[in-house]
């Protein structure tokens, strides 16, 4: 073995880089202004002059002593260039070599009020899973190195645990304290061979678990995963990627960032979950569940329970800002659920090519940015809003705002008459013909069946023809039913007769109202004629519309 050599000379440039011609090198003992030798060569046996003068080359010969130094360097006009302390000799190679190497080897950060410590220190600032044993090479078992080092970090209040490039094969739960986070040498996309990889060979366990079982984890919060891929082994299925798990209202994760990680499998497997929030146990009012998630750059695929690749039950303070959800090669329906107290739930940038449904029964405020393949509100206390392109829509939550190419919108129109459908006081549906726009597939014929609760404008008007001096009333509007109860009849009365054109032969009659409505309710556009006999037509044209009936919902 050999050792790279000592300099043989020292040589000072000045600030062009210049050598420091006639520069002054002074030597103290450590800490203080009192003049310490340096020597003119190894054996010490004869000291420099101190200050020591810099040849025409800005060299000198300067050996050190044992002791610790201080040193000044001054031009050779006496302007201070620097001064720096606790300067020592070269250790042995075998001295760094050996275990506690690093503790002879000191280390200052920059900046003002650093203080200085040993490099042995430094680094054991931060816990890698390779100096617990872990191989990385996608064979050997790295559960029992990972684990240990998860508990040293805990144990040490290390908190970051890093995994270098490489394959971690785990093969049971990896249980971490609250505050850990595991931060990967980055995650490379969908192949296994290249960043840092979690690959999980086991049958019906998670694979993440944050809980409260170790006592550590009362200390605090702060945990995460950044720059993985967590891949289910060929040939293995069931378990949660990454579970956050509250145990009581005292230990539960918390402040908790996954960032630029990816969730899928390897040919054959599938997850439960990819990421699965629990706070149920968590109950204490106002400081309710699993709180402050943070989603940076997550994507989750490849699971089999239905639409809960992501499922976060009493998860309160969530936000994302970029989430995508795929099918992949899962078996589950591909979705994700919000469900029971959960609560302030905000996901931008989301893509989620399956369903977003939000359940639950109390209260609960979220806002989505993003596209959603289908976005199903059943919970009625839901407040926020939502501005997505969607394939399929409902909500049943009044207060919750929604904009997307989906809003329930639609316009129909009469385009040829309807003959004899009143003038004896008959009450008729309007059937339409035509469909001009139904943006949601919320009308039908007769009927608009609202598939968002929320306010709602409606517009429309009758056309008749056929009227005679006997029919000098009529009642024309919308009824608005829910559960086959009347919830609003909005009607118009007047003399169609006597108002009517073409000596009465002919009457229109419009109107228009901001609603309520709730999903399921429905409105049909109604009128009855009396007076006389049923021989009143409503009116159609292909060209100008007479009757006709619009409605659309107002986020």
């Amino acid at each position: 073995m050999t050792a790279l050599a000592t300099p043989p000379k020292l040589q000072f440039l000045d600030a062009n880089g210049a050598p420091l011609v006639g520069g002054k090198l002074y030597t103290y003992t450590a800490g203080t202004t009192t003049p310490q030798a340096s020597y003119t060569d190894y054996g010490g046996g004869t000291a420099n002059a101190n200050p020591v003068i810099l040849d025409s080359r800005g060299e000198a010969n300067v050996w050190l002593g044992t002791a610790l130094y201080k040193m000044a360097l001054y031009s050779a006009t006496n302007v201070l260039i620097w001064t720096v302390d606790n300067i020592g000799g070269f250790a042995t190679l075998a001295q760094l070599a050996a275990s506690g190497g690093s503790n002879l080897v000191g280390f200052i950060q920059s900046g003002a009020g650093a203080v200085a410590t040993t490099v042995q220190a430094k680094l054991r600032e931060s816990v890698s899973v390779k100096d617990f044993g872990a191989v990385g090479n996608g064979v050997a078992d790295d559960t029992a190195a990972i684990q240990a080092a998860v508990d040293a970090a805990d144990a040490n209040r290390a908190n970051e645990i890093y995994f270098p490039v490489g394959e971690y094969v785990i093969s049971g739960t990896i249980t971490l304290a609250s505050g850990i986070r595991l931060i990967g040498q980055g995650a490379m996309g969908a192949q296994v061979s290249q960043g840092a990889v979690l690959v999980h060979k086991a049958n019906s366990v998670n694979m993440l678990l944050w809980n409260g079982s170790n006592p550590a984890t009362a200390r605090g919060v702060g945990g995460g995963i950044f720059n993985m891929q967590c891949v289910k082994g060929v040939g293995y299925s069931g378990g949660d990627a990454i579970k956050l798990l509250a145990t009581s209202d005292s230990l539960r994760p918390g402040e908790f960032t996954i960032e630029n990680v990816l969730v899928w499998q390897g040919n054959g497997g599938n997850w439960s979950r990819g990421l699965h929030v629990d706070g149920t146990a968590a109950n204490t009012p106002g400081s309710k569940g699993v709180r402050s998630i943070k989603m940076d750059k997550l994507r989750v695929a490849d699971c089999s329970v239905n639409n809960e690749y992501i499922y976060l039950n009493q998860a309160v303070h969530v936000v994302s800002e970029y989430l995508q959800i795929d099918t992949g090669s899962g078996t589950g329906t591909c979705g994700m659920t919000i469900a029971a107290d959960s609560e302030n739930i905000i996901l931008n940038g989301l893509i989620l090519n399956g369903n977003l449904i939000i359940g639950g029964s109390s209260a609960m405020n979220v806002v989505l940015n993003g596209r959603i393949a289908v976005l199903d509100v059943n919970n009625t206390l839901v407040v926020g809003s939502a501005n997505i392109e969607t394939n399929g829509l409902t909500s049943a939550a009044p207060n919750f705002s929604i904009v997307s190419n989906l809003n329930d919108a639609f316009l129909a129109v009469l385009t040829s008459n309807i003959a004899n459908v009143t003038g004896d006081n008959t009450n008729y549906s309007v059937a339409f013909d035509t469909e001009l726009y139904d943006k949601n597939n919320s009308f039908s014929s007769t009927t608009f069946t609202a598939k968002l609760s929320g306010r709602y404008s409606f517009k429309w008007c009758f056309g008749f023809t056929g009227l005679t001096s006997s029919h000098t009333r009529q009642d024309s509007g919308i009824l608005h039913t829910r559960s086959a109860a009347t919830v609003n009849s909005v009607i118009k009365v007047s003399n169609p007769y006597a108002q009517g054109s073409n000596s009465g032969l002919n009457f229109s009659e419009s109107g228009s109202i901001d609603l309520l409505v709730l999903e399921g309710d429905t409105v049909t556009m109604d009128t009855a004629v009396s007076g006389g006999a049923k021989v009143v037509d409503l009116l159609g044209s292909a060209g100008t519309r007479y009757t006709w009936f619009a409605g659309v919902y107002l986020p």
